[in-house]
């Protein structure tokens, strides 16, 4: 069992008065809640948990007195403010079997920079799919060993667990190893230029 990230109350309330209060409206559903129930979450501590854990995740929280693990399904921001104004959240039970998007850690830059290569991330994230219990929060890949053209896909990927799917294209572009473009005097030129016409 984990620990409880974030405490989840019953919600009687409108949406509208929720938010006022400071909370963030949002529904639960699966495991005991197959019907879906409405609840409430605190919304500067559900910020500072999808802020950390990304906003399709999972992680555990207190609701009637019980730990749950939950996964993020869906989060709905506010269109101006870009405020959170509504969160879907699914009970994970044992082997079910789900989705999620998952983090890539790319490991090793340091290597890079000493051989004086850059990492240019294109995609930070897959999906995958698999029973709840048995998917891993993040996949690393390590990229020290990788030369100037070098590019890292999904294939890279090595996975653990036979149940585990991974649904994003095997040929999605993660990064790609390059070396750094150097200006040299180019900058020093222009800021001649810029000050001779500030004389004028």
């Amino acid at each position: 069992m984990g620990t409880a990230l974030l405490e989840v109350l019953e919600r009687k309330e409108s949406a509208k008065k929720t938010r006022k209060n400071g909370f963030v409206p949002a529904v639960i559903y699966g495991g005991e809640f197959e019907h879906g129930e409405s609840v409430k979450i605190e919304a500067s501590k559900l910020n500072r948990v999808l802020k950390d854990k990304g906003t399709s995740s999972r992680f555990f929280v207190m609701i009637n007195q019980e730990e749950k693990e939950v996964l993020v399904k869906e989060v709905q921001n506010d269109a101006i403010t870009g405020q959170i104004i509504h969160v879907d959240m699914q009970v994970l039970t044992g082997d079910e079997q789900i989705k999620m998007k998952v983090p890539v850690m790319l490991t090793g830059r340091e290597a890079l920079e000493r051989n004086n290569l850059i990492l240019e991330i294109y995609n930070s994230e897959i999906e995958i799919s698999g029973p709840a219990n048995a998917l891993p929060e993040s996949f690393s890949i390590d990229v020290s060993n990788k030369n100037a053209g070098d590019t890292i896909t999904v294939k890279d990927i090595e996975l653990t667990g036979t149940d585990i799917r991974i649904l994003t294209s095997e040929d999605e572009t993660l990064a790609v190893i390059s070396v750094p473009v150097r200006t040299q005097d180019g900058e020093d030129e222009d800021n001649d230029e810029s000050d001779e016409g500030s004389e004028d």
